[in-house]
């Protein structure tokens, strides 16, 4: 059974035994949200497979497969582990948290039901959930050549940009079963040496060069992957994130930033002083610019960052890695 509200909705899936939470839930998210919910832990699974939701609130205390079971089963598939689960519980020790947060829980939604609590909290996952894909979005229409491995040079996501060029122009790196690797022995110690740098504690960031069959150079940026920027499957261990240029641009940091997200001179501009801590009317003021133009070069940084308010755009662009060398 299904409460049926407009498919482009979020969808939200209650698992509760109990006919009186399913409804109160079901009411305090049915206006935002495409709800539907199931009974069981089978029926949980059976559901699930079928549509993916993109949250689900999940009661611990069940007939057939309790919530902790249920939460281990889909934290262990490919298909289901990235979809935060809050748990719906009369169970609020320490010890009852700390096992649900071993298996992935994403939060807690205590009982009785603060429906203002549990609006924010369902809220807030929903937005970790858009903005991871809007992450992916942005970063495969990056100007930039780029790719995230492990500290082993494991390929964890390579753009597209990147692998045109692994393709077509730069014959000294390539992908090969799974992992980059470089085709020539110093080069091959250097890269190893400098991922390893980065996906350790503390990382630390580094650059090398490396030619092509033509004996153009290219430069290849190591660095630490940003929290903003993954696209991982609760990847546990610290990765790199590698841009690769040609050695004839010379960017500085905040070029580098503009050449990432392909920012004109002005927008680039506008972020650099939103990134300094400054408002758009204080920039406006600044340079003397009406703020009808401020906000026209707001909604395009807004569009090529794939983000939706100021406080994002700061926040994404602030965990831009510094690339300088």
């Amino acid at each position: 059974m299904s409460i049926v509200v407009p498919s482009d909705l979020p969808r939200l899936l209650i698992v509760d035994d109990n006919p009186t939470i399913v409804h109160l839930l079901a009411t305090i998210f049915t206006d935002e949200y495409s709800v539907s919910f199931a009974t069981n832990g089978q029926q949980a699974l059976e559901m699930i497979s079928k549509e993916k939701p993109c949250i689900i609130l999940l009661d611990v205390m069940m007939p057939d497969i309790d919530g902790y079971e249920l939460c281990r089963q889909l934290k262990s598939h490919p298909q289901t582990e990235n979809i935060p689960i809050i748990f719906i519980t009369a169970k609020s020790t320490t010890e009852d948290e700390i096992q649900a947060l071993k298996l992935g829980a994403a939060d807690f939604i205590t009982k009785p039901i603060s429906p203002a609590v549990a609006k924010m909290r369902v809220k807030n996952q929903i937005k970790n959930v858009y903005f991871q894909k809007f992450s992916a979005i942005a970063i495969d229409s990056l100007a930039f050549a780029m790719l995230i491995v492990d500290s082993q040079g494991k390929v964890n996501y390579a753009n597209t940009h990147l692998l045109e060029l692994l393709d077509e122009k730069i014959k000294g790196l390539a992908i090969k079963n799974g992992q980059l690797v470089a085709t020539t022995f110093n080069c091959k110690e250097k890269l190893n040496e400098f991922i390893q740098a980065a996906t350790q504690i503390p990382p630390v960031k580094n650059a090398m060069f490396i030619n092509d069959n033509n004996n153009q150079a290219w430069q290849v940026f190591i660095t630490p992957l940003p929290p903003t920027l993954s696209l991982t499957n609760h990847v546990s261990s610290p990765l790199a994130l590698i841009f690769i240029s040609n050695a004839n641009e010379n960017f500085s940091e905040l070029e580098m930033i503009g050449k990432l997200y392909d920012l004109s001179p002005a927008e680039l501009r506008v972020a650099s002083a939103l990134v300094a801590g400054k408002s758009p009317s204080e920039y406006a003021d600044e340079v003397g610019l009406t703020m009808n133009t401020v906000r026209t070069q707001l909604k395009s940084l807004y569009s090529k960052t794939y983000t939706h308010r100021q406080s994002e755009l700061v926040a994404l662009l602030s965990k831009t890695p510094p690339l300088k060398v």
